[in-house]
């Protein structure tokens, strides 16, 4: 017996990072993916995503600009479609392919950087906790069964406070090309982290004594690299995105007030349910890591501990309103500071963590019934396209939500089979609208939207019903 419990140790002892990575992947994927068949609420962005892709493949043209964002009249880079194109033609364009490809980048990378760290076991523990940690947060799950381009950050910033600690130890090309990839990476699909790319471009600016401007050169030239799609439309298009930027109407800037802007920062990234336990949390990870910004000694802990410190205090300054998808950032972060915790506070806290983001009323969120499912969707859309023939442009009208534009039922009713046109880029191109009518109604005179507006004077020539106040009518031009 005890031959066998030694055996049993050495075997932990030896393979403990790796058993903890199964662990972990095991985890992750049971809350990425249990009962999404039937939870997951195909609309908006996921939506867009997937009609971009699916015009891609339809025309051999792949897009030049990223998702825009809702704060600035301002595009990601369109390295996010390059990244999701590939699963989505395996998969013939399910939109599950974007959940499949997000699951491969993040445990592609875990795997990664255990292999490439397998003589630092310090900084393994660093991804193991990170990954683990990422795995149940609460808005990280939810922001990954339904994917955008946020989604892909927690791999991507690990990375780049990990290679700011080896550059910092010792200088290469090699550990230099991971740092500022991964930061122009992370900034290309989500401006928000911006605030850490600056904050990470100060503290080599202001702690390295060698090399500091060749890396903030490399990290100018890997974003221009990423960007470079962007600037292609640029230059097609008189700088028209440069031009709405500078115009300064941005909505981003006047939802908040600076004050609400840090409770919302608070509530989002501590997502603990309690404010004070928020403000606790993040307060004493805060000083920990802020204890350590004037130590000589090179350290993970003082380089996340200036980083986050700085980027807080350029997001307050900055009035941009907070969104929950603005915390990926600064929970790595903090991520981070947990494992460099003494075991006494890291072991009580990991453990009132785990407790809080997988008790059963917190996942059975992520495993509830949409309200309507993706096949209940697609089968309407089938149904439609199965009499519908000729072009026909697409609306929606929803007492659930303002928007009409629909990406997501275009984007079904391509892959059934209809003509879709786009009435905001080819006004004459169909004389028909298919307005989808979600938990609502259409009074002819009295509905009235912008795709409507656009259409013109029109009547009514057919009804499609698909379920209780699920359905379609269809209007011709007159």
């Amino acid at each position: 017996m005890m031959l066998g419990y030694n055996q049993n140790m050495k075997f932990i002892f030896k393979y403990w990072v790796w058993l903890i990575a199964i662990i972990s992947v095991i985890l992750f994927l049971w809350l990425r993916f249990y009962s999404l068949r039937t939870a997951f609420d195909f609309t908006g962005d996921p939506g867009r995503d997937m009609l971009t892709l699916w015009d891609w493949r339809e025309n051999g043209k792949p897009p030049l600009l990223g998702p825009q964002t809702s704060a600035m009249p301002l595009n990601q880079s369109a390295v996010y479609f390059y990244m999701l194109y590939p699963v989505f033609l395996l998969m013939n364009g399910n939109p599950i392919s974007a959940n499949i490809t997000v699951a491969i980048f993040w445990i592609v990378s875990l795997v990664a950087g255990l292999v490439i760290l397998r003589k630092r076991p310090d900084l393994q523990w660093v991804c193991l906790i990170v990954f683990a940690l990422s795995s149940i947060q609460p808005i990280f799950v939810s922001q990954t069964r339904a994917v955008w381009n946020p989604s892909f950050l927690p791999p991507l910033i690990t990375a780049v406070f990990i290679s700011i600690l080896l550059l910092e130890e010792k200088f290469s090309l090699a550990r230099m090309f991971v740092f500022t990839v991964s930061l122009a990476w992370a900034v290309s699909l989500h401006f928000p982290i911006g605030t850490i790319a600056v904050a990470g471009l100060f503290y080599v600016l202001f702690f390295f004594k060698k090399n500091r401007f060749l890396i903030a050169l490399s990290f100018i030239f890997c974003l221009y690299l990423f960007n470079l799609p962007t600037l292609i439309f640029e230059i097609r298009h008189d700088f028209l995105i440069s031009k709405s930027v500078l115009s300064g109407n941005w909505l981003g800037v006047a939802q908040y007030t600076r004050w609400e802007n840090i409770k919302l920062m608070i509530g989002f990234t501590g997502s603990l349910g309690l404010w004070w336990a928020n403000l606790a949390m993040l307060f004493g990870l805060g000083i920990f890591g802020l204890t350590k910004i004037k130590s000589k000694n090179v350290s993970l802990t003082k380089i996340v501990g200036f980083v986050f410190f700085v980027s807080l205090l350029l997001t307050i300054a900055s009035k941009m309103a907070f969104h929950s998808h603005y915390i990926f950032g600064f929970v790595i972060a903090l991520f981070i500071l947990i494992s460099q915790l003494p075991t006494k506070i890291f072991l009580p806290l990991f453990l009132v963590l785990e407790i809080i983001w997988l008790n059963p009323t917190q996942t059975n969120r992520y495993f509830t019934p949409a309200r309507r499912t993706f096949e209940e969707m697609s089968s309407c859309m089938s149904k439609i396209c199965s009499s519908e023939k000729t072009p026909v442009f697409v609306s929606v009208q929803s007492a659930l939500n303002p928007f009409h534009v629909g990406y997501e039922y275009r984007y079904m009713m391509k892959q059934s089979g209809c003509q879709v046109k786009y009435i905001e880029s080819q006004p004459d191109a169909a004389r028909t609208m298919v307005v989808i009518l979600d938990d609502s109604s259409y009074e002819p005179g009295e509905t009235g939207f912008n795709e409507l507006t656009l259409f013109g004077k029109s009547k009514v020539v057919s009804r499609y019903v698909c379920s209780k106040n699920f359905g379609a009518i269809v209007l011709q031009k007159i």
